[in-house]
């Protein structure tokens, strides 16, 4: 393993773990992932509000057995792709180690931190857009 691919994995790590610590356990799901985990129930191509993306997934997620792990661990998952995304572009700009930890270390560190934590098409909206 390189030194690139040993920093990448660490700030993917990073990525998840800060996702599952940063959430007090004795607060509840927020009341739109009730909402979108609900919309598991009746699966459609979508909805006014939502994308249905969302509603497949909050499917796999009760297929999964609905728990507070699976709820956290798809946005944690669309996060840590971001990351790798913005990686990936800043290697194809040629971008040294400092660039690759500074890009890295804005995505691990920012609105999208909070953006991540949450069961809402958010997370998968920032990840599309980026792979765009």
């Amino acid at each position: 393993m390189t030194n690139k691919t040993i920093v990448l994995t660490g700030f993917i790590l990073a990525k998840f773990i800060l996702q599952y610590i940063l959430v007090n356990p004795e607060y509840e799901l927020q009341r739109d992932e009730f909402l979108h985990l609900d919309q598991a129930n009746h699966l459609a191509w979508g909805y006014i509000s939502v994308p249905p993306v969302t509603s497949w997934i909050s499917g796999i997620i009760a297929f999964l057995g609905n728990s507070i792990f699976w709820v956290r661990f798809f946005p944690a998952l669309f996060g840590a792709i971001t990351l790798l995304l913005v990686w990936k572009a800043t290697e194809a700009l040629k971008g040294n180690m400092f660039a690759l930890v500074l890009g890295a270390t804005c995505i691990l560190f920012s609105a999208l931190l909070r953006l991540n934590i949450l069961h809402q098409p958010n997370s998968l909206d920032v990840l599309c857009w980026t792979a765009f």
